[in-house]
């Protein structure tokens, strides 16, 4: 099995467990429709595809309904966020097993960017700002 299929397969067990154990809070099965639908695409698997009719028959149609167009942006913003970090994941490399130079117009051409040694821990923004900040804030209380 390559990668992507385990991965695809601990996160089906992972999903279905949720749907098993969420308790009836909206937000609850939103996050699991988000979580699904971001996986679904970074993953293409019938099984996570199968996924989000089941946690969508969870979800008030209303809302639902409401929600769409900003679940879909959110996943598009999302996908775009970490296709950078998870590419290496996304996509299998073939080998041309007929030793041909061109690839067949048919064949997928794997475009994505990728990191060899990812860090682990993201950089956090504007630390900077946000100690001096914190500081100025202990200032004021020194004054008190």
């Amino acid at each position: 099995l390559n990668a992507s299929t385990q991965i695809v397969d601990l996160l089906v067990a992972t999903l279905n467990d949720a749907i098993k154990e969420a308790n009836a809070v909206q937000r609850t099965w939103i996050q699991l429709l988000f979580d699904c639908k971001v996986l679904s695409v970074m993953f293409p698997d019938d099984r996570l595809k199968k996924l989000i009719p089941t946690i969508e028959s969870h979800i008030d149609p209303f809302d639902l309904s409401l929600l769409s167009s900003h679940l879909a942006t959110n996943v598009r913003l999302a996908l775009s966020r970490s296709q950078l970090l998870y590419s290496c994941l996304l996509m299998e490399i073939s080998t041309n097993k007929e030793g041909q130079g061109s690839p067949h117009y048919s064949q997928v051409v794997d475009v994505l960017p990728k990191i060899e040694y990812p860090q682990r821990i993201s950089l956090i923004p504007r630390l900077d700002r946000t100690v001096s900040f914190f500081l100025n804030r202990c200032r004021c209380f020194d004054r008190i």
